[in-house]
């Protein structure tokens, strides 16, 4: 029986997979890569591109962004089955996630149910978008006694302040589609100049905005930007 490793590949750049996740790429003999849609485009194996073999065989598998749970259950079943075909033929596969695959990822419901069924799992830590996001703005996620709180986006706006309330530092990941209920309310707290946000986190199109205050409330960002709110901290 083979073993499935998740590995995450980091938020961008090559030079963020680690030097573990590396290592298992070349021992595997199958890489899984989900996507969107057929044919559609993989960050996350442009990312590990320069570090796959020819001898391997990469398997695309649709994981549909959609909120219909039934097809979103079809869809893991059958690639789930599949899976579970190369680990009972011996194989080793890898799973490719963006960031980490135990933040927000698809990869975690794959694992859990590969595992309940007996097979072996590893899962391989990833930087995260947030992290490198810290990095580039040289600004510290938490400092002390301080709290941390991640989110995956909100329309919530109630809930927004509430979390607020409760931690320090907020993180809020594709943050593209609220950015402008998301303003509105820093800009009312007073905390525009104290948080940041970047997008496009080690591509190309990477752009890190150190002071909100310069953007416009309707301003557009791309589908991969992280907002990191500071509550009335500035550290710049």
């Amino acid at each position: 029986m083979g073993c499935f490793y998740g590995i995450g590949v980091g938020p961008g750049k090559s030079g963020l997979l680690t030097l573990e996740g590396y290592q298992i790429l070349q021992q595997v003999q199958v890489v899984i890569v989900p996507v969107k849609k057929v044919g559609s485009h993989s960050l996350a194996f442009e990312i590990v591109k320069p570090f796959i073999s020819t001898d391997k065989t990469v398997v695309e598998q649709l994981y549909p962004m959609s909120y219909d749970q039934w097809r979103l259950n079809q869809a893991w079943q059958a690639n789930q089955q599949e899976i579970s075909s190369y680990l009972d033929e011996g194989l080793d596969v890898a799973f490719l996630t963006l960031g980490d695959p135990f933040v927000y990822s698809t990869y975690s419901y794959i694992y859990q149910f590969l595992t309940k069924k007996g097979y072996p799992g590893t899962t391989i830590s990833g930087i995260t978008s947030f992290q490198a996001a810290s990095a580039l703005a040289g600004r510290p996620l938490v400092q002390g006694e301080e709290r941390l709180a991640i989110l995956s986006g909100t329309d919530n706006l109630d809930e927004l302040e509430q979390i607020l309330e409760l931690f320090d530092t907020v993180v809020i990941l594709k943050v593209n589609r609220i950015f402008a209920k998301v303003y509105q309310l820093l800009a009312v707290k007073d905390w525009l100049k104290s948080s940041y946000l970047v997008s496009s986190v080690g591509m190309l199109e990477e752009q890190v905005y150190s002071d909100l205050s310069v953007l416009a409330v309707d301003e557009k960002f791309p589908y991969l930007t992280t907002l990191i709110i500071h509550k009335g901290s500035d550290r710049r």
